[in-house]
């Protein structure tokens, strides 16, 4: 990673400086069923895709994200997130890259929009997803129908970004998963004040014995919301 950090001097000021939570966002990720194949939708230079390969065993980790398709050479200013302005999609990608290839499970990086990319499998094959991509409730929705097609039937979809602010705003991630639970029979069975959240499908859950039920505890999502991009 040494050599990346030369090459991109803006990629360890953001890696380093970024609020990026990493220790917060593992509590969802006991909800991800082990040794099946996972993707994780909105890898920006795969710090949580190191994270992800630590915590669940997978079969494989796919390692999904636009970079130039949706941004360009360079990221939007996200605040120390992006460096500003400073930080290039290929950057971020090489990053990505060299976190799959040096992962405690096999990684693989496809750089599309996360829907397209699921769109090109016609049947069921994920065991889990991370969501952390475009935060748009239409955006959001599109990812989630395309996921849940994708979704083996005991699988679990998790997230970042579930938000309220100090006024009650609500986030447009959250409409989003509440909407989807609605309309695809799906639980919320984790929502927790670092903005994590997962959801189920309501049959599987309807199956399993009385304790494993009781473990979906849901706690609300923080009225903090963190300053930077996230």
């Amino acid at each position: 990673m040494q050599a990346l950090y030369d090459k991109y001097p803006e990629l360890r000021t953001v890696e380093r400086h970024g609020r990026h939570r990493l220790g917060v966002r593992k509590a969802v990720l006991r909800h991800a069923p082990k040794h099946s194949i996972g993707a994780e939708i909105g890898v920006f230079t795969g710090l949580f895709a190191d994270v992800l390969a630590e915590e669940i065993p997978s079969k494989c980790i796919y390692l999904v994200d636009p970079w130039a398709k949706l941004h360009g050479s360079h990221f939007p200013n996200w605040g120390s997130y992006t460096a500003q302005i400073s930080l290039s999609t290929q950057a971020a990608k090489e990053a990505a890259i060299w976190r799959a290839e040096t992962a405690d499970s096999r990684c693989i990086v496809i750089e599309d929009f996360g829907a397209h990319w699921l769109q090109t499998h016609e049947k069921p094959f994920l065991g889990w997803a991370y969501l952390d991509a475009n935060h748009s409730f239409q955006a959001v929705i599109e990812d989630l129908r395309e996921i849940e097609r994708c979704l083996l039937p005991n699988g679990t979809i998790m997230g970042d970004d579930m938000w309220l602010s100090d006024e009650g705003e609500i986030s447009e991630v959250y409409l989003a998963v509440r909407e989807f639970c609605k309309s695809a029979n799906f639980d919320l069975v984790h929502a927790d004040q670092h903005g994590q959240w997962a959801v189920r499908r309501t049959d599987y859950i309807d199956q399993l014995s009385s304790p494993q039920r009781r473990e979906y505890t849901n706690a609300p999502p923080s009225s903090q919301q963190p300053n930077d991009k996230e």
